[in-house]
């Protein structure tokens, strides 16, 4: 006999961490995409700027850790962390120029 109470415990965990998962990805999209400047990643507000870059590290570190099918890392995750990395050595460079 199935013990209903652990399964929809367990799926209701599932569906905490699937909509966690898409909350995390459509915020990097946002950072990762967007021209306004609102959204940009600049030190004129050291806050926000904190903020975003944490984030964005946030998700690398997810996708890193994330077990997709039976092996190694996916197309999608590869692409994920070298994007991010980019944006984040790219930002720290073009800051420290000036």
């Amino acid at each position: 006999m199935v013990d209903n109470n652990h399964f929809d415990e367990r799926k209701r965990k599932e569906a905490q961490d699937t909509a966690w998962f898409i909350l995390l990805v459509n915020q990097w999209f946002k950072l990762m995409s967007s021209r306004a400047i609102t959204m940009a990643l600049r030190r004129r507000k050291p806050g926000t700027y904190e903020s975003s870059t944490r984030h964005l590290k946030t998700v690398m570190d997810a996708v890193k850790n994330m077990r997709v099918g039976g092996g190694g890392w996916i197309p999608f995750q590869i692409g994920m962390l070298t994007s991010t990395n980019t944006v984040l050595t790219l930002s720290e460079e073009l800051f420290d120029r000036g």
